[in-house]
């Protein structure tokens, strides 16, 4: 009878060891990204060997995988809001500030139809994709699937922080943020405002006073500012103590690198116009970045 005998001699496994799966880190991994052929080897095997969603089949439901970590790249919400702010941060980003201003402040369509908006456009239409497994309605739900690790990242305003805050997340370790998305880094100086009725009552016109003044002080400024990662409206407090997220939102404020809110330069109808469009072009899968480029431009081109 034939005599069966090892190839190579054996490996020492030691106690406690497993096989392990092919999405799972090996000891000492060191998060580097697989790429090439590699990495294409090694996405074919993990989908292979789990072709179901992990997350979808913990809800009781069979879906396709795409992605190998089965994290989601980009969370976005379904309200029409986050959709077209998000187009408007891509838009400085890979666009630029003076193309950017010519479509908002002047109503400039052609530029719309030009090279740099091209541009936004079909990185736009990536996002769609990188955003695709992912259903959530509103903005928090979308920056809770980043804390959760279900998601990569977000295209969000700096009152995000307060929820990673509130889930214990610590900026420069557990989250980062990339003004600009890493191209262009501006900031846009929208904000909230507080108004107090005129009132013939003189307690009460003081009690308003006293809020107000209590709201701008330096110590209130501080907290505020501090807890929901938003910058100050004064310059005279001292935020050396902020996270390094609200620290890049100063040095850019220092610096002057502002443009004005888009809800300041467009008409409410007009943005509402714009909201309904990137949101039906980010939910019709068959609606190319052609087509939603030429309704955009006719959109600025009618603006008031």
């Amino acid at each position: 009878m034939p005599v069966l005998m090892a190839v190579r001699p054996p490996v020492f496994r030691p106690p406690g060891w497993k096989p392990r799966e092919p999405w799972e880190r090996r000891v000492g991994y060191t998060d580097r990204r697989v790429r090439g052929r590699a990495g294409q080897r090694m996405r074919a095997q993990v989908l292979a060997e789990e072709p179901c969603c992990r997350l979808c089949l913990a809800q009781g439901k069979r879906v396709k995988a795409s992605e190998v970590d089965h994290i989601v790249p980009l969370a976005m919400g379904g309200q029409s809001w986050q959709q077209n702010g998000s187009f408007g941060v891509m838009a400085l980003a890979l666009a630029g500030q003076d193309a950017w201003l010519a479509v908002n402040r002047d109503k400039d369509s052609e530029v719309v139809m030009g090279p740099e908006y091209t541009r936004v456009f079909e990185a736009f239409g990536a996002a769609r994709e990188l955003s695709d497994g992912l259903n959530v309605q509103d903005w928090n739900q979308a920056t809770a699937a980043v804390i959760d690790d279900t998601a990569g990242a977000q295209i969000m305003g700096d009152w995000a922080q307060g929820e990673f805050a509130l889930a214990g997340e610590v900026a420069g370790t557990d989250y980062s943020c990339l003004p600009g998305l890493g191209e262009v880094a501006l900031l846009d100086t929208g904000g909230d405002a507080f108004f107090f009725p005129v009132i013939d009552d003189p307690e009460i016109t003081a009690a308003q006073k006293e809020l107000a003044a209590l709201m701008l002080s330096p110590e209130v400024q501080v907290s505020f500012n501090s807890a929901k990662g938003s910058l100050p409206v004064r310059p005279d407090v001292d935020l050396t103590t902020v996270n390094e997220c609200t620290q890049k939102g100063l040095d850019l404020l220092k610096q002057g690198a502002m443009v004005p809110s888009g809800n300041q330069l467009l008409s409410p109808d007009t943005t509402t116009q714009l909201n309904d469009l990137m949101t039906e072009f980010w939910n019709t899968p068959s609606m190319t970045p052609a087509e939603v480029q030429q309704q955009y431009a006719d959109i600025i081109a009618s603006a008031d």
